[in-house]
């Protein structure tokens, strides 16, 4: 960055400002010099870009110092700051001037030496060091280098340099450096200035855009600012929080426990890992974990707390899921051991009573007691059946694949669900196909298919009762469809899209874990199949699989 100022072949189009100033180079008076400063005081602040900085500095050096030409350069400089806009050169203070280009970045040691500075201690990254002042406009001229500090960085020069036929005026030194001072302290509150600005914007951006529940908390329990995700979670607008009790968005039952929260942190003892329950403007109370710590003033008292959280609904709401499949898993372990121990009696009663019956028929005895005995061995075979079928469901999933037949599975998965069809009065309709297709899979993973399909769609169905129906039938393409609907409540245009996804349910916890229908369309998916959903809210629900054939 530089600002190259002050041409001695255009004295005659100066303005009557810089006129008393003309006679060439005549150093100013101590009154002009004091001018120059004051005005320069009144005029320019931290608020201003380095671009305007030094073009005011500039145009004040020119006018002071007719006949000498002004480079003020200043060193390239990563972070906010360095994305100022660069000062055009000019002549004289004009604007939009056809300047000279002021080149290299250099400065002389006998500039530090003037300002007793040791040059270990110097960050002089960006600028040359040499041994004489280095000529910046006409080679061979002479002049003088001033540094530009920035604490123990070196920000720029401010170079005064004459024409060929002119030794340089040291005592033009001694007026400079205050104005190289003054400007220094300038450019160096507009960096800090800049900076601040920057980081202030990008922290308000960063918090404004977190996913996570932020909110600032005055020392009287006022809401001072929260963001856009807290804004949500709670159902208001940002604004509408601001100066609310922080009281006023939580449950009663909470305060108690949050004051103290409240008050460590005003102490400076910040607070992890809290749960929260908050209160949304509709619906029911979210929990969330909060981080809570003090914010402190410039003088290190602490002005508020902030809190930074996150929703854990999901994560409570997935981990009870995950716990409640883990105990229907063990459940299932134990009752497919109680199947295992009652096979061998209930197979005595089948084998013993199938005798029994035989032996009534045969020796004529009554009636009523042939018909007792034919129900006891219906009923033994009816409970074998079903111990049978259930085995067969608890296989381990990792059984080999081998031809199935498709109506088998069918039927035998509805037997499964019957107990929750006569619960509901659920009239259960099948329509094969006459053909009996088999399909090559794992039985039962395709047992688990069904029952989970029939399972949900008595489940949907009002307790008035109403009617599922299993139908299917063969396409050309060597294919067999499965269709399993209902007219039940079905499925809100909103939800149809996810009712595959894990951990998706519209049940209560006690009802499902949302994980049936990824299973199943995982299962589908491993036997080659196909499974899509139709239904509309109110108008019940159609399951359409598709499976090769053997």
């Amino acid at each position: 960055m530089q600002h190259a100022l002050g041409n001695p072949g255009d004295e005659g189009d100066r303005s009557a400002e810089t006129a008393p100033y003309a006679n060439a180079l005549v150093s100013p008076r101590a009154d002009q010099v004091t001018a120059e400063l004051l005005k320069l005081a009144a005029e320019t602040n931290a608020e201003m870009s380095a671009a305007q900085l030094t073009t005011a500095y500039g145009d004040a050096l020119a006018r002071l110092f007719p006949g000498r030409r002004f480079c003020i350069q200043l060193a390239p400089r990563s972070g906010p700051s360095s994305d100022a806009p660069q000062p055009r050169e000019n002549e004289l203070g004009q604007p939009e001037g056809p300047g000279e280009e002021c080149t290299p970045l250099s400065l002389s040691r006998g500039a530090l030496e003037r300002h007793q500075r040791v040059i270990e201690d110097l960050d002089l990254d960006g600028i040359t060091l040499t041994d004489e002042y280095v000529p910046r406009f006409s080679p061979g001229s002479v002049g003088i280098d001033v540094p530009l500090f920035d604490r123990n960085r070196v920000a720029g020069v401010l170079a005064v340099e004459y024409p060929g036929e002119v030794s340089a005026v040291e005592a033009d030194a001694t007026i400079v450096i205050p104005f190289a001072l003054q400007l220094a302290g300038l450019l160096r509150s507009a960096r800090l200035l800049a900076e601040s600005t920057y980081y202030r914007e990008y922290l308000e951006k960063l918090l404004e855009h977190a996913n996570a529940p932020i909110i600032v908390i005055g020392r009287h329990r006022k809401v001072r600012g929260a963001n856009r995700t807290f804004a949500l979670l709670m159902g208001m607008s940002p604004e509408e929080l601001e100066g609310r009790d922080i009281f006023d968005l939580v449950p009663h039952e909470e305060r108690a426990r949050l004051l103290p929260v409240l008050i460590d942190a005003l102490r400076g003892e910040p607070t992890t890992d809290f749960e929260l329950l908050v209160s949304p403007r509709s619906g029911a109370p979210i929990k969330i974990t909060i981080n809570a710590a003090s914010i402190l003033t410039a003088g290190g008292e602490v002005e508020a707390v902030i809190a930074i959280g996150s929703d854990r609904t999901e994560v409570r709401e997935l981990e009870e899921m995950v716990i409640q499949s883990e105990k229907m898993a063990t459940l299932g372990e134990l009752a497919a051991s109680v199947v295992h121990e009652l096979n061998n009696p209930l197979t005595s009663i089948s084998v013993y009573g199938d005798y029994l019956l035989k032996l009534l028929r045969t020796s004529g005895a009554d009636a009523g007691d042939v018909e007792k005995a034919r129900r006891i061995v219906d009923a033994s075979d009816r409970i074998l059946s079903f111990t049978r079928d259930l085995m067969n469901y608890a296989r381990p999933a990792d059984a080999e694949p081998a031809s199935v037949p498709l109506r088998q599975v069918l039927d035998d998965s509805l037997v499964f669900c019957e107990h929750l069809f006569d619960k509901k009065g659920i009239v259960v309709e099948r329509a094969y196909a006459d053909e009996q297709p088999r399909v090559f899979g794992v039985i039962g993973q395709l047992h688990q298919v069904f029952i989970n399909l029939f399972t949900n769609a008595g489940q949907a169905i009002p307790q008035t009762g109403g009617l599922i129906r299993v139908t299917t039938h063969l396409i050309a393409d060597g294919e067999v469809v499965i269709e399993v609907s209902d007219n039940g409540k079905g499925i809100s245009a909103q939800r149809i899209d996810k009712v595959f996804d894990p951990f998706f349910t519209t049940k209560t916890i006690d009802a499902g874990t949302g994980l049936g229908l990824s299973v199943v369309r995982s299962i589908v998916n491993n036997h080659r199949g196909k499974i899509r959903v139709e239904s509309k809210l109110g108008q019940g629900a159609v399951f359409i699989l598709r499976f090769p054939t053997l």
